[in-house]
């Protein structure tokens, strides 16, 4: 069954009900629940933190490439995934944050099957309820593209504050909670219409992790959905402070070199200027390294915070080196 069989009251009475088996939440209790025109809560604290993200067709994702690898079915199922992941990184660069409520904007044509945006649904809320996250509301708009949006509002757990991307202090530890360039290196398996694309559609906020650095052991921190080389500048500059990256493949899993080379990729482009991982880029005191690395051993260590006239400089294997480009820009 297409939209335009059922309409908009329709789409919006089975949103209703996809939405309402979501689990309750210990953090706030509904006052006016999904269905009217603002969804109402009572809240446990009144510290919030509030992020939005869109994915937009033809600029976030390309059916064609989709429908290539993936059965329909699942195509809607990874992008709901995907956009509700986008906005959980968010918060998790912001601390001990915990999410709490969902806002799903959608931009569909008529001829966009139900059972489509019932998989779209589906892949927002298995990642939403790993979270505690409840879709309580959006909108849906008529489009010739295909468009998902969603605002998050999070509280974050006492005693901690929030995690800036300007709290950086000359001296901390540079470092990251994953390696990246596995989502670029999944696109362009994806384009090749091979198996391989997971890391592209799949991504994993990183929320325990930020809970962890958000307990008084990180000064700054922001996710590196653009790419390692603009989150630096970006931290950089907010921070006014310099940066010192030293690289070595030991910070590359074997696994991505052997897999960039199948696609004539360079793995250490990749890492610098790949996009959409989601993972955190963080500070962290010199003082409090050990004690990160016993709460978080698979954290990578990958420089550290220098004055202001350092610039941005990249080391690889103790080499200085100028990278070449950077990540997506929408302008």
């Amino acid at each position: 069954m297409k939209l335009s069989q059922i309409g908009e009251r329709g789409l919006l009475q089975k949103i209703e009900y996809w939405c309402s088996a979501q689990k309750s939440s210990p953090y706030f209790k509904p006052v006016v629940p999904l269905g009217d025109d603002s969804f109402v809560a009572k809240l446990a604290t009144n510290t919030l933190a509030v992020s939005t993200d869109t994915l937009m067709e033809g600029t976030h994702f390309k059916l064609q490439w989709l429908n290539s690898v993936l059965p329909p079915t699942r195509i809607w199922n990874a992008l709901g995934h995907k956009a509700m992941a986008a906005n959980l990184s968010d918060l998790a660069s912001m601390g001990r944050v915990q999410p709490l409520f969902a806002f799903v904007t959608l931009g569909l044509n008529g001829d966009i099957s139900v059972d489509s945006v019932d998989n779209l649904y589906k892949g927002m809320r298995k990642l939403g309820n790993l979270h505690g996250i409840s879709i309580v509301g959006g909108d849906i708009i008529r489009s010739d593209k295909s468009i998902i949006s969603l605002t998050v509002i999070g509280i974050f757990l006492p005693p901690s504050k929030p995690l800036t991307r300007s709290g950086a202090k000359i001296g901390d530890l540079l470092l990251l909670t994953g390696p990246l360039g596995l989502s670029e290196l999944g696109l362009s398996y994806l384009r090749a219409g091979k198996k391989g694309f997971e890391t592209h559609l799949f991504p994993t906020p990183r929320l325990k992790e930020g809970s962890i650095i958000g307990d008084n052991l990180a000064t700054s921190c922001i996710d590196t959905s653009d790419d390692l080389l603009t989150s630096l500048q970006i931290l950089s500059a907010k921070s006014n402070v310099g940066v010192q990256v030293h690289l070595n493949h030991s910070h590359l899993p074997l696994s991505f070199q052997k897999r960039s080379k199948r696609l004539h990729k360079n793995p250490l482009q990749l890492f610098l200027c790949g996009g959409e991982d989601y993972e955190l880029l963080f500070t962290c005191p010199k003082n409090k390294f050990k004690e990160l690395k016993r709460k978080m051993a698979h954290s990578l260590l990958i420089g550290e915070v220098k004055e202001k006239k350092y610039g941005i400089q990249i080391f690889w294997e103790g080499e200085k080196i100028q990278p070449k480009g950077a990540g997506y820009r929408h302008f």
